[in-house]
């Protein structure tokens, strides 16, 4: 687990009910060791703003190195919290508290700030300020204004990239019978909302819910809804963007409106169709963020046939039985009308740098979509170079080099020219060459510790920033120091670095060539070699925001 605290999932453990059961205020339930002996953990919970005490915070530790410690504690009404009895090592500290958001200590995204405990360590004045949790709330409505039930309305967060910004997947809700939905417990941010739905009369006219005699007769219903952003708009980039601070309720009505259903038949070279095995649609919601739909596709001896389409981009997977076992076929789908989004040849180009002990057996370079259900490959020559010549969707494809894992660590690193690179991968546009130069390499570790006036400095972006950071690339490292100061960095890309420690770092656009550029000045050089294990002591810098 990577030092900060990277939460993985934790915040799961601390839901309202997590101690309410069993704990009173004031009292604690644990299931590791406990009494006089050990180590201590304690301070209190307030609210991020005013700095007040909070009563009936649930705060939770979880042990960080496998000993599967658990402990939950409730506050009184001065908002304090003592965990006592404590092995030696990492935990996790985590709180929640009706109208908070639920959080780890000092998190940011998905870093957070451990609490480590052993000798000469101290950690029972700590300040767990807690954050107000924001919601956004609405109806969606139809064409004529009535309320849309069971309609499933998506929630989608704008981040920051360093080179943009784009949208993330998020939560989803279905509406009430009044077609309202809500999404609480949200931390400040800029947020798009989404929403998918069924004509209800379509449905009627196939026989499913009912009659289409009590249907008027001038009524269209071979229609669909297409997805719909707050408040009525047809594509992501229209969207109306809500931002959201700590506390704040906002209200986003959605209206939706019928589109004509389009009815799509795919070629198929199945020779036995009956062979065919499970077909499945996914609509893209957003650039990088694809759902998959309930649009009915029927198989005939030459043709997939789709019901019901509405505008957007979708992927038709279907899987295929054969002698040698199952194989995946993907078809791409523009209805958007927009030809940036259709697939188009594009050419990527690029140079592969690896260590000469792997060299030879390195013959081969892969672009993957998504979970795999596309794959390309490309010869490597001998200097290096691959060239993939494709018709591909817009979307995210990661770099994969097949022959150096062999069960070791490793990392794979990339710069680009002609598209932006995230940890994910390459953006691709249809039609748009790109420039690729791939290092691949056995991972490397980054361990050390932030000091602020000679002491432990908790809580400080930490970040390796690569040579010609300017330049697209997902070569950057980042952690959270922990309480005593400690960070760690995994999957190290060897290469030539400056290693900067900022506090309040995480308040500016730490991701951003502006951001870093002010601080790898004063940072310090590393050279990291494949494999290497580098530790180190590095001064914070002060963010100036």
């Amino acid at each position: 687990m990577m030092a900060g605290g990277r939460v993985r999932g934790l915040l799961a453990g601390i839901a309202m009910g997590i101690v309410a059961a069993s704990v009173v205020a004031g009292t604690q339930t644990t299931s590791g060791p406990t009494g006089s002996a050990g180590y201590r953990i304690a301070g209190v919970a307030m609210d991020a703003v005013s700095g007040q005490p909070l009563a009936r915070a649930e705060v939770s530790i979880e042990s960080q190195d496998g000993k599967k410690v658990q402990e939950a504690y409730a506050t009184g009404t001065d908002g304090r919290f003592s965990f006592e009895g404590l092995t030696a090592g990492r935990y996790t500290l985590l709180a929640g508290r009706r109208g908070y958001v639920k959080q780890a200590y000092k998190g940011h995204e998905q870093y957070s700030t451990a609490i480590v405990v052993g000798p000469g360590l101290k950690t029972d004045e700590l300040r767990f300020a807690m954050k107000l949790g924001a919601s956004i709330a609405g109806q969606v409505l139809d064409e004529r204004g009535d309320a849309v039930r069971n309609a499933r309305v998506i929630l989608l967060r704008e981040a920051t990239t360093g080179r943009g910004r784009r949208l993330t997947g998020g939560a989803s809700k279905y509406t009430n019978d009044l077609g309202a939905y809500r999404f609480g417990h949200l931390n400040a941010g800029v947020y798009v909302v989404a929403v998918t739905a069924r004509v209800w009369y379509a449905d009627v006219s196939h026989g499913s819910f009912g009659s289409a005699e009590a249907l008027p007769g001038d009524v269209d219903t071979d229609v669909v809804y297409p997805v719909t952003f707050y408040p009525a708009a047809m594509d992501a980039d229209a969207a109306t963007r809500i931002p959201v601070t700590g506390g704040e309720n906002v209200t986003a009505n959605v209206s939706i409106a019928p589109a004509r259903a389009r009815h799509i038949t795919i070629e198929h070279q199945v020779s036995d169709w009956k062979n065919m095995g499970a077909i499945t649609v996914e609509q893209y919601i957003a650039d990088d963020v694809a759902e998959r739909t309930d649009i009915l596709a029927s198989v005939s001896d030459k043709e997939i046939e789709l019901e019901g389409v509405p505008p957007g981009r979708f992927e038709v997977v279907r899987s295929e039985w054969n002698g040698k076992g199952e194989s995946a076929h993907v078809a791409s789908l523009n209805l958007t009308g927009k030809p940036s989004d259709d697939p188009a040849e594009t050419v990527i180009r690029g140079t592969l740098e690896v260590a000469s002990e792997v060299r030879e057996r390195v013959t081969t370079v892969k672009l993957v979509y998504g979970r795999g259900e596309r794959t390309y490959a490309a010869a490597v020559r001998a200097k290096g170079e691959f060239e993939f010549r494709e018709e591909l969707a817009k979307g995210t494809y990661r770099i994969e080099v097949p022959e150096m894992v062999e069960g070791a660590n490793d990392a794979v690193g990339i710069r680009a020219e002609g598209a932006d690179v995230t940890r994910a991968g390459v953006e691709v546009q249809p039609g748009r060459d790109v420039e690729l130069k791939v290092v691949a390499g056995l991972a490397a570790r980054v361990r050390g510790r932030v000091v602020k006036n000679g002491a432990a400095a908790e809580g400080v972006l930490v970040a390796l920033v690569p040579e010609k950071f300017e330049d697209a690339n997902n070569l950057m490292r980042v952690d959270q120091s922990d309480s005593d100061g400690s960070f760690r960095m995994e999957d190290v890309v060897p290469g030539r670095y400056r290693l900067i420690a900022v506090e309040d770092g995480w308040d500016g656009d730490w991701r951003s060539a502006e951001f870093l550029g002010r601080f790898v000045g004063r940072g310090k050089e590393v050279e990291i070699g494949a494999g290497a294990v580098i530790t180190t002591e590095i001064e914070a810098q002060v963010s100036g925001k």
